[in-house]
């Protein structure tokens, strides 16, 4: 149980060592917090050092397989249900968390004041890749392996545990916020066998959230295309 703990971690501390604030100004000195060039930077650190460096781990040190990571066959009549009564939750989460004025203030992590369709893909499917990066970490070999070492409630504490320490540099309401999702989404992946419910509930609520912070800014709007 210890090693995956231990890989979590370090992780974590690398990936939120690189995305620092003094870091980020030696790899883009003269790019503000919110640039989509940061933003991406950001993301792509969380694919490498939450996914691929994990998985090369992986597959370095035993025989991978991929029910032992949430990542095996899917099984829909388990999993589907799991997808429908979730993903509605996260997105009405998004919506309700859009009128606090503090979260319009995170959200969106992209700073900028026009959001045309371009810029929108590319913020979809950056959160795409680092949270399949996550959900593979975290409730894909995280969670199995304890689950194969201590049993149900043992994994799904532990898991939920470290999901709200690695929260704490975003302030105590995002780590108080970790525990019910995070109990709820490993209680499902259990269910379900693998991480595409997690994947798709953390996406939309991700996604939904930055939408409608959006919307509730007043200095950011849609545009249909770039002008010239």
């Amino acid at each position: 149980m210890i090693i995956p703990m231990v890989l979590v971690l370090v992780a974590f501390t690398l990936y939120y060592l690189v995305i620092s604030r003094p870091m980020m100004k030696i790899w883009l000195p003269a790019v503000s917090a919110g640039h989509p060039r940061r933003i991406a930077l950001q993301r792509l650190a969380g694919v490498f050092f939450l996914g691929i460096l994990p998985l090369a781990w992986l597959l370095a040190t035993k025989p991978f397989f991929p029910q032992t990571t949430g990542t095996g066959p899917i099984s829909w009549s388990h999993t589907l249900p799991a997808i429908l009564l979730l993903c509605p939750v996260m997105y009405l989460t998004g919506y309700l968390a859009s009128h606090r004025s503090g979260n319009r203030k995170e959200y969106p992590q992209i700073r900028v004041n026009k959001w045309n369709g371009q810029l929108l893909l590319f913020n979809a499917l950056s959160w795409a890749a680092y949270l399949l990066a996550y959900e593979f970490l975290f409730r894909g070999y995280l969670l199995f392996s304890l689950y194969e070492a201590g049993g149900y409630w043992p994994a799904v504490g532990i898991n939920v545990g470290l999901y709200a320490l690695v929260h704490l540099p975003k302030g105590w309401k995002e780590t108080a916020g970790a525990i019910p999702f995070g109990l709820v989404i490993c209680v499902l992946t259990l269910h379900t066998g693998n991480i595409l419910t997690a994947f798709l509930a953390h996406l939309t609520m991700a996604l939904s959230t930055e939408y409608f912070a959006i919307r509730a800014n007043p200095d950011m709007q849609f545009v249909s295309k770039r002008r010239s």
